[in-house]
Protein backbone atom coordinates (compact mmCIF):
# COMPACT_ATOMS: atom_id res chain seq x y z
CA UNK A 1 0.00 0.00 0.00
CA UNK A 2 2.92 2.31 0.20
CA UNK A 3 3.65 2.62 -3.25
CA UNK A 4 0.12 3.19 -3.88
CA UNK A 5 0.04 6.04 -1.55
CA UNK A 6 3.21 7.35 -3.01
CA UNK A 7 2.07 7.40 -6.10
CA UNK A 8 -1.25 8.85 -5.15
CA UNK A 9 0.21 11.45 -3.38
CA UNK A 10 2.45 12.62 -6.32
CA UNK A 11 -0.69 12.56 -8.72
CA UNK A 12 -2.50 15.25 -5.65
CA UNK A 13 -0.08 16.76 -3.73
CA UNK A 14 0.19 20.06 -5.68
CA UNK A 15 -3.45 20.30 -6.48
CA UNK A 16 -5.27 20.62 -2.89
CA UNK A 17 -4.14 23.28 -0.61
CA UNK A 18 -1.42 22.02 1.76
CA UNK A 19 -2.74 23.36 4.82
CA UNK A 20 -5.98 21.27 3.84
CA UNK A 21 -4.00 17.67 3.31
CA UNK A 22 -2.58 18.35 6.90
CA UNK A 23 -5.76 18.88 8.36
CA UNK A 24 -7.14 15.51 6.03
CA UNK A 25 -3.81 13.78 7.06
CA UNK A 26 -4.98 14.11 10.92
CA UNK A 27 -8.37 13.30 10.20
CA UNK A 28 -7.24 10.57 8.43
CA UNK A 29 -4.96 8.95 10.48
CA UNK A 30 -7.59 9.29 13.51
CA UNK A 31 -9.62 7.56 11.37
CA UNK A 32 -7.65 4.76 10.37
CA UNK A 33 -6.51 4.24 13.93
CA UNK A 34 -10.18 3.83 15.26
CA UNK A 35 -10.61 1.51 12.23
CA UNK A 36 -8.84 -1.13 14.34
CA UNK A 37 -11.86 -1.31 16.62
CA UNK A 38 -13.39 -2.96 13.73
CA UNK A 39 -10.94 -5.93 13.50
CA UNK A 40 -13.03 -9.02 14.68
CA UNK A 41 -10.75 -11.95 12.17
CA UNK A 42 -8.45 -12.08 9.63
CA UNK A 43 -10.60 -10.95 6.86
CA UNK A 44 -11.05 -7.35 8.67
CA UNK A 45 -7.39 -7.61 10.02
CA UNK A 46 -6.47 -7.37 6.46
CA UNK A 47 -8.72 -4.35 4.91
CA UNK A 48 -7.59 -2.51 8.01
CA UNK A 49 -3.62 -3.01 7.76
CA UNK A 50 -4.17 -2.59 4.37
CA UNK A 51 -5.93 0.74 5.10
CA UNK A 52 -3.98 2.05 7.91
CA UNK A 53 -0.48 1.12 5.49
CA UNK A 54 -1.99 3.80 3.02
CA UNK A 55 -3.10 6.63 5.15
CA UNK A 56 0.08 5.95 7.13
CA UNK A 57 2.09 7.05 4.17
CA UNK A 58 0.08 9.39 3.05
CA UNK A 59 0.75 11.39 6.40
CA UNK A 60 4.54 10.38 6.21
CA UNK A 61 5.01 12.08 2.99
CA UNK A 62 2.79 15.01 3.88
CA UNK A 63 5.47 15.33 6.82
CA UNK A 64 8.19 14.98 4.54
CA UNK A 65 6.91 17.15 2.04
CA UNK A 66 6.81 20.10 4.77
CA UNK A 67 9.70 19.80 6.06
CA UNK A 68 10.88 20.33 1.96
CA UNK A 69 8.72 22.68 1.80
CA UNK A 70 10.20 24.51 4.92
CA UNK A 71 13.99 23.95 5.28
CA UNK A 72 16.54 25.75 3.44
CA UNK A 73 18.22 24.01 0.83
CA UNK A 74 21.78 24.18 2.25
CA UNK A 75 20.00 22.64 5.77
CA UNK A 76 18.19 19.79 3.80
CA UNK A 77 20.37 17.05 4.74
CA UNK A 78 20.57 17.84 8.07
CA UNK A 79 17.11 18.54 8.61
CA UNK A 80 16.25 15.02 6.54
CA UNK A 81 18.59 12.65 8.88
CA UNK A 82 17.15 14.76 12.28
CA UNK A 83 13.48 13.96 10.77
CA UNK A 84 14.18 10.53 10.46
CA UNK A 85 16.30 10.04 13.58
CA UNK A 86 13.21 12.23 15.30
CA UNK A 87 10.23 9.58 13.32
CA UNK A 88 12.28 6.20 14.48
CA UNK A 89 13.13 7.17 18.50
CA UNK A 90 9.30 8.02 18.63
CA UNK A 91 7.63 4.98 16.38
CA UNK A 92 10.17 2.16 19.34
CA UNK A 93 9.06 4.27 21.92
CA UNK A 94 5.42 3.96 20.74
CA UNK A 95 5.54 0.43 20.30
CA UNK A 96 7.80 -0.11 23.53
CA UNK A 97 4.84 2.29 25.73
CA UNK A 98 2.13 0.71 23.69
CA UNK A 99 3.18 -3.20 24.70
CA UNK A 100 3.68 -2.15 28.19
CA UNK A 101 0.47 -0.54 28.48
CA UNK A 102 -1.13 -3.40 26.59
CA UNK A 103 0.36 -5.81 29.52
CA UNK A 104 -0.99 -3.69 32.15
CA UNK A 105 -4.76 -3.46 30.74
CA UNK A 106 -4.25 -7.07 30.06
CA UNK A 107 -3.80 -7.58 33.82
CA UNK A 108 -6.94 -5.48 34.78
CA UNK A 109 -9.71 -5.63 31.87
CA UNK A 110 -8.37 -8.46 29.48
CA UNK A 111 -7.32 -8.36 26.05
CA UNK A 112 -10.26 -6.55 24.16
CA UNK A 113 -10.53 -4.09 26.69
CA UNK A 114 -7.05 -3.00 27.05
CA UNK A 115 -6.74 -3.48 22.70
CA UNK A 116 -9.91 -0.76 22.88
CA UNK A 117 -8.30 1.28 25.21
CA UNK A 118 -5.21 1.44 23.08
CA UNK A 119 -6.76 1.86 19.84
CA UNK A 120 -8.21 4.83 21.71
CA UNK A 121 -5.41 6.23 23.21
CA UNK A 122 -4.05 6.22 19.68
CA UNK A 123 -6.54 8.24 18.04
CA UNK A 124 -6.14 10.25 21.04
CA UNK A 125 -2.75 11.26 20.66
CA UNK A 126 -3.10 11.66 17.09
CA UNK A 127 -5.64 14.34 17.43
CA UNK A 128 -3.36 15.84 19.09
CA UNK A 129 -1.33 16.97 16.40
CA UNK A 130 -3.63 19.79 15.88
CA UNK A 131 -2.22 21.21 18.84
CA UNK A 132 0.98 21.62 16.25
CA UNK A 133 -1.32 23.40 13.29
CA UNK A 134 -0.97 26.85 14.41
CA UNK A 135 2.53 26.73 14.77
CA UNK A 136 2.77 25.60 11.31
CA UNK A 137 0.75 28.17 10.03
CA UNK A 138 3.34 30.94 11.95
CA UNK A 139 6.32 28.88 10.43
CA UNK A 140 5.18 28.74 7.37
CA UNK A 141 5.58 31.79 4.74
CA UNK A 142 2.06 32.95 3.69
CA UNK A 143 0.97 31.45 0.62
CA UNK A 144 -0.33 33.58 -2.34
CA UNK A 145 -4.01 33.18 -3.23
CA UNK A 146 -2.68 31.51 -6.30
CA UNK A 147 -0.24 29.16 -4.76
CA UNK A 148 -3.20 28.22 -2.21
CA UNK A 149 -5.18 27.46 -4.43
CA UNK A 150 -2.72 25.37 -6.60
CA UNK A 151 -1.80 23.75 -3.06
CA UNK A 152 1.78 25.25 -3.65
CA UNK A 153 4.17 27.58 -1.33
CA UNK A 154 6.98 29.91 -2.07
CA UNK A 155 10.28 28.18 -0.92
Amino acid sequence: MSMVASLAYGFYCRRVPFRLLVHLSITAGILATIAYWGMLGKASAVVVTLVVGFVYMTGSLIQLDLAARVCPPETAGTVFALLMSVINVSNSLAIALGGYAYEWGLGLWGSRVAFDVLVGLGALCTAGCWLLVPILDRERPAETPAESLAGLSPG
